[in-house]
């Protein structure tokens, strides 16, 4: 298998057989740490939809790094959905559905390089001083 992506792609596989290296990433899941590398398989661990589910249960399961295959066919996936509806509210019960579930899976992280969550850190530097700030309130 090949996975192609950008610089620090994250590929994690869960109750898989990798051939290939592999470091213990979160609960059941190992971060594969090459992008060419052979499974062991009877299933294909991805997760089958139906091509009469919802357009927007594609795209959901997309964007948390599933990788999803249309198909007819349930019999080859391990976790297979037909939902023709798909609301936002049914998008935790699913990828908590997903994630206990111990089919073989293989999925992409969210984060690069193995990360497993991102921290962001604004500020407003519109005032520098502590009197610049009182001066917004006077208009200058």
């Amino acid at each position: 298998m090949t996975v192609a992506g950008p610089a620090g792609l994250t590929i994690l596989a869960r109750r898989l057989t990798v051939n290939g290296p592999t470091t213990p990433w979160a609960g059941a899941y190992e971060r594969v740490l090459v992008e060419n590398f052979t499974l062991a398989t009877s299933l294909r661990p991805v997760i089958g939809l139906s091509p009469h589910s919802a357009p927007s249960l594609h795209e959901f399961l997309r964007q948390q790094g599933y990788v999803v295959e249309l198909s007819e066919d349930l019999r080859p996936y391990p976790f297979y959905l037909d939902r023709p509806d798909f609301a936002p509210e049914d998008e935790r019960p699913l990828l908590t559905q997903i994630e206990s579930g111990d089919w073989p899976l293989l999925r992409l992280g969210r984060w690069p390089d193995g990360a497993r969550a991102a921290l962001n850190v604004t500020g407003d530097i519109d005032a520098l001083t502590l009197w610049d700030y009182g001066l917004r309130f006077l208009g200058n």
